[in-house]
């Protein structure tokens, strides 16, 4: 039997936060260059269903997740759970492009 979890909200915000944190304050990057556009996307029905492969891969837009994102910007009324789907492959993407090993090696180095 699994055991049942909950994603505390409070906490995850503040585990982002330390993670931004890190990447702003110590490795000192503010921006990464959007070098990806087009990823592939699974729907959550297939995400979560590890019986079966997927059978309906989807095709999502890193720049149309971030233009979509920025409008929260000017709208706030916009920045809503559902804004989430559009916030994970941008998360993803990130966590491949932050070169930490190299920037704290560089550190170190200094």
């Amino acid at each position: 039997m699994a055991k049942i979890k909950k994603i505390d909200i409070l906490e995850l915000r503040k585990i982002t936060n330390l993670i931004f944190e890190h990447i702003i304050d110590i490795l000192e990057i503010e921006s990464v260059e959007l070098t990806e556009d087009m990823y592939w996307s699974i729907s959550p029905k297939d995400l979560y269903d590890i019986e079966h492969e997927p059978k309906n891969l989807g095709i999502g837009q890193l720049y149309d997740d971030l233009d979509f994102l920025r409008n929260t910007i000017k709208d706030e009324s916009a920045a809503t759970p559902p804004m989430m789907i559009h916030l994970a492959p941008i998360f993803q993407f990130l966590s491949t492009q932050v070169n930490w090993y190299q920037s704290e090696s560089e550190t170190r180095s200094e």
